[in-house]
């Protein structure tokens, strides 16, 4: 496959007059196929829902459809012609919502209305024992059976979305608003600096995605800001506008108009679906398949299949040179080499398969407002290299010290220090490496040639016999550290700096087999070039990095590498630890808790800051032993389930509780402690032998046989499986 990058914006910028689109492909590790469906109507639908085995959507005079498949779909009687705007299914019911009207239904066959007390009802959702109503004049109504309501004012803003989110409500609207509460009752006010219309909201993997007007898409990553900081993505500006989204299948979903649906795994880069024809206004998952409804009574069913790249068009940004030094000859440039002198922005052949990747600077400084765009390359056995285009997703660990965009283009932002994660995908195999910012209120600048305090770092570097041209250099004196800078097509670098002694790193274009040049204490003359006597060569060589064996309960990540690498445990972008080899090569990393079912990426950076990643799948926590209930085991009373947890995770990574097959639900049929699952009265009705089965995001899956009794029944209306 042949990959071409341009090597430099701003050379581009000088080199044309006009700059064409470049085509991007998203990170896709697998995709949906979509089918439409037939509704048997044409009035739009606005909501649809899943549960209980059943799939219901609502729209225009008074429409209801019910599926059990998602495939075939029958009218039902609503009983009205008022236009229906939303519906959930929670404590056993399926909640509709009109204007002014409620209407629920036990099967989402038979429904009756109730009233709401108030008009302008916007959307509805279901969660931790409450119904919750969002309405367009800014008031929000709550109930646990949805059909007594009660109101709480939120203040005078259009709120056209509610959701059950990261266990709390919260609920989008008008001018960038976001509203959140833990109890439906006490609500706090988010105000984003984005003022749109916002239409949806959901929660996945430490990150809140917001969708909204003229394709907005605003994400806030909790672990790397603390809550605070919400960042719109950028390359999205031209899309339609988003109402819906949810999380389901290890991915976020999103439908808006203008046949418009996005996925994306991680909330940050997000990929358009081909085929789509229609708007959209809602979507549910379930029985493995994600539902759409729209326009025209249009409902599209989709379900996984294998990946194809989905080219998308987007504008080259607008790029902010890097800073050139000024003491650099223009007879001779460093800091912006001849890009037709570099062999690697246009190969005459394709590369061979990409090994591994590496960035083109690991470490280095910026100035606040200070730009360096990332170069990643294919890195190849035989020790060459092809710039990446596509396939590329960026992060940063922190946006408020440095971001980064789409393009790889970092800006330093205030000081502090951040990490950037670049990550590349090819025929499902994902590539990641890092590169650690810091961002300074003032850096450093080069001299002028003519500037009596000046003197040269002057090298003439090689790699494989060949100049090595457009590698990045790195200058630096103590905590000082220059712009970086690039040698020019003969290998050459030529920067002016005030006399004293600089450490000098030129990275090598294949990171994974080759290894950095570096000069420690070149003294550098006023008036004089200073290069050193020994021949300036990028050679081959790796950094070994060996990790032994961890268990899910580990709280330390042990291993060796190079004596005095420094070793970097990260979950994403998230760094859960670090330590430094001793003279034998060995590490320990000490994590804050345990990691079990997470891929743990750990970084080698040897003392040349030449890097060796390694992904460490942690395995799942064994299974906890469950210890039957002998006491009060009968179907009229609450139960005991016991267990003993020694790592500590159990309670808050329970994904599921079920008997024999049946799912139940949490605080309603069930209750987790430490070292108790109680099983609520009446959440078994049938006496007899149940097979009861815990499963955990961190912990293998825990069974018991528990023998249930007869006895009298405490009349909570639940349903008999």
């Amino acid at each position: 496959m042949q990959i071409k990058r341009i090597i430099s914006l701003l050379i581009v910028v000088l080199l044309f007059t006009t700059i064409a689109p470049v085509f991007t492909f998203a990170s896709q590790p697998s995709s949906l196929t979509w089918s439409d469906q037939s509704s048997n109507t044409t009035n739009v639908l606005n909501g649809v829902t899943y549960g209980n085995g059943t799939f219901v959507a609502v729209g225009e005079s008074g429409t209801i459809l019910t599926s059990s498949d998602a495939s075939s779909w029958t009218t039902r009687t609503s009983g009205t012609a008022e236009s229906l705007y939303g519906v959930t299914y929670g404590n056993n019911t399926f909640v509709a919502i009109g204007d002014s009207t409620i209407y629920t239904s036990a099967n989402g066959t038979s429904w009756a209305s109730h009233s709401s007390g108030t008009s302008g009802i916007g959307s509805i959702t279901y969660g931790n024992g409450t119904f919750m109503i969002s309405t367009i004049y800014g008031s929000i109504l709550s109930s646990t059976d949805g059909i007594s309501w009660s109101t709480v004012s939120s203040g005078n803003v259009k709120l056209p979305r509610v959701s059950y989110v990261n266990g709390q409500f919260m609920a989008v609207g008008g001018e960038g608003t976001v509203m959140s509460s833990s109890d439906g009752t006490s609500w706090s006010k988010i105000q984003l600096s984005i003022r749109a219309m916002l239409y949806g909201i959901s929660y996945a993997n430490d990150t809140y995605v917001v969708v909204g007007y003229n394709g907005n898409i605003i994400t806030n990553v909790t672990t790397l800001f603390d809550g605070t900081y919400w960042e719109r993505r950028s390359g999205l500006e031209s899309y339609p506008n988003l109402y819906d989204i949810i999380y389901d299948e290890d991915r976020f979903v999103t439908v808006g108009d203008n046949n418009r649906i996005l996925i994306s795994y991680d909330g940050l880069s997000w990929d358009a679906q081909n085929g789509i024809s229609g708007s959209f206004y809602g979507i549910t998952h379930g029985n493995n398949t994600f539902v759409a409804v729209g326009s025209g009574g249009k409902i599209l069913t989709g379900t996984t299949a294998t990946p194809t790249p989905t080219p998308t068009a987007t504008p080259t940004p607008t790029p902010t040179p890097t800073p050139t030094p000024t003491a650099t000859p223009t007879s001779t440039p460093t800091a912006t080499p001849t890009p037709t002198a570099t062999p690697t922005a246009t190969p005459t052949a394709s590369p061979g398969p990409a090994d591994s990747i590496s960035l083109d600077a690991t470490k280095y400084t910026l100035g606040i407002g200070g730009t360096h765009t990332t170069i990643v390359r294919a890195n190849n056995d035989d020790n060459s290299v092809s710039e990446i285009t596509s396939g590329l997703t960026f992060a940063s660990s922190n946006s408020t010290v440095a971001s980064v965009d789409a393009s790889g283009l970092v800006t330093g932002l205030s000081k502090g220090t951040a990490t950037i994660r670049a990550s590349y995908t090819a025929d499902g195999a994902v590539n990641t490496r890092y590169a650690t910012v810091n961002v300074a209120a003032t850096v450093p600048t080069y001299l002028k040639s003519t500037d009596a305090k000046a003197g040269a770092v002057y090298l003439n570097v090689y790699e494989d016999g060949v100049p090595a041209q457009n590698a990045v250099v790195k200058i630096s004196q103590g905590a000082k550290v220059w712009p970086l800078t690039n040698t020019d097509s003969k290998g050459n670098v030529l920067a002016y700096v005030p006399a004293g002694k600089y450490n000098v790193v030129v990275y090598a274009l294949n990171g994974t087999t080759m290894k950095n040049y570096t000069i420690k204490s070149l003294n550098v003359i006023a008036g004089q070039r200073s290069q050193p006597f020994a021949q300036q060569q990028i050679i081959a060589g790796t950094v070994g990095l060996s990790v032994n064996t961890i268990s899910g309960g580990d709280k330390k990540i042990t291993g060796t590498t190079v004596a005095g690498s420094t070793v970097t445990a990260r979950d994403g972008v998230v760094t859960l630890g670090t330590a430094k080899a001793d003279k034998s090569g060995n590490f320990s990393i000490s994590l804050k808790k345990p990691q079990p079912g997470k891929t743990i990426t750990l970084t080698a950076v040897d003392t040349a800051e030449n890097e060796k990643n390694v992904d460490v799948q942690v395995p799942l926590v064994a299974a906890v032993t469950l210890t039957a209930a002998t006491k009060s085991n009968d179907v009229g009373h609450d139960f005991v389930i016991t267990f003993k947890d020694k790592v500590g995770l159990l309670v808050n990574t329970v994904t599921s509780v079920t008997y024999d097959g049946f799912a139940l639900a949490k605080d309603t049929d069930y209750k987790l402690a430490a070292g108790k699952l109680t099983i609520m009265a009446g959440a078994v009705k049938a006496a007899g032998t149940h097979t009861f089965v815990v499963k955990s995001s961190a912990y293998e899956d825990a069974t018991v046989i528990q023998v249930i009794k007869a006895g009298a029944a405490n009349g909570q209306n639940r349903p008999i499986h």
